[in-house]
């Protein structure tokens, strides 16, 4: 294995190992935080951390999809051949529009993390699944599956919290 192939399976791990575990935190931290109707000053300052460990989980992982297209482009191949790496550049243009809803709430705070998670989820099962090379319209199903899965998730944990 080459030098490069090795950095770059290195920067990507790495940053699907911080993306996907700071997500988790980050959509149960947030559901935890605003069970009392707002987020104070602790909350909000614990959850900038786990928002910026994120932020560089992503970076790394956009940093890995943009790596593999040049690569590809420098093999004559065709960018199209590698379904799996569309479906997670897809994930990410997808998981950046979200955060920037979110953050100018122009998106229900009940249905945007739960498109974060089904997304963050989508993208390390497509990792995991990328030998099977499943076709782009089987991992948009998957993803849109995961996402509903996250609205009924996180529905339940907020009834079920609200009991307490």
């Amino acid at each position: 294995m080459h030098t490069m192939d090795l950095l770059l399976s290195f920067i990507s791990t790495l940053g699907l190992i911080l993306a996907v575990g700071s997500s988790t935190y980050a959509i149960t931290f947030f559901q935890q935080s605003i069970l009392d109707g707002h987020i104070d000053k602790t909350e909000q300052r614990f959850l900038h951390t786990v928002y910026f460990i994120l932020r560089l989980g992503m970076t790394l992982l956009a940093l890995s999809v943009l790596w593999r297209m040049v690569h590809l482009a420098f093999l004559d191949t065709p960018l199209s051949s590698d379904q799996t790496l569309w479906f997670q550049f897809t994930l990410l243009f997808a998981i950046n529009i979200n955060a920037v809803l979110m953050d100018r709430h122009l998106i229900p705070m009940w249905f945007g993390p739960a498109i974060a998670g089904g997304s963050w989820y989508s993208y390390f099962f497509s990792v995991v699944f990328a030998p099977l090379y499943l076709v782009y319209p089987l991992l948009l199903l998957y993803w849109f599956c995961l996402i509903l899965f996250f609205v009924i998730f996180l529905r339940m944990l907020h009834e079920l919290s609200r009991k307490k």
